[in-house]
């Protein structure tokens, strides 16, 4: 489960919650499950992305967004191409990211966005189709 394992490797604020939930007799694993949800639930809801501490304290420079961001969006993009076929532009759950990204930080996804939409797929039959 989730839970159990951010309370045995987050070694901090997690970790504690669980583990005062499961000394005082509450189901820990519950808890820390529905505080991971809502943390969830509220980060997809935010309108900018998530920032590591690190870079959320002013003294990130546009170039180190610019990084992290593009480094972020290439795992996305390789993680998303595993389960997926790549759906149109207007339902592209990813696109739309990168788009709110590039507007809030003015970073530029080129060439993620190139190799995302000219990936070559194989067929059954041995055949190379171009995916769009």
């Amino acid at each position: 489960m989730a839970s159990e394992s951010v309370a045995i490797h987050d070694h901090g604020e997690l970790t504690q919650y669980y583990q005062v939930r499961k000394l005082s007799g509450k189901n820990a694993k519950c808890a820390l499950g529905r505080k991971l949800f809502r943390f969830c639930d509220k980060l997809l809801d935010a309108p900018q992305a998530y920032l590591p501490a690190t870079l959320r304290d002013g003294c990130a420079t546009p170039e180190l967004l610019a990084d992290y961001y593009t480094t972020l969006a290439e795992k996305l993009e390789t993680k998303w191409k595993r389960v997926t076929k790549k759906p149109p532009r207007q339902q592209d759950v990813l696109e739309q990211w990168m788009d709110m990204i590039c507007n809030l930080y003015h970073v530029d996804f080129g060439s993620i966005r190139n190799h995302s939409t000219s990936q070559e797929t194989t067929t059954k039959r041995g055949q190379t189709q171009t995916a769009t």
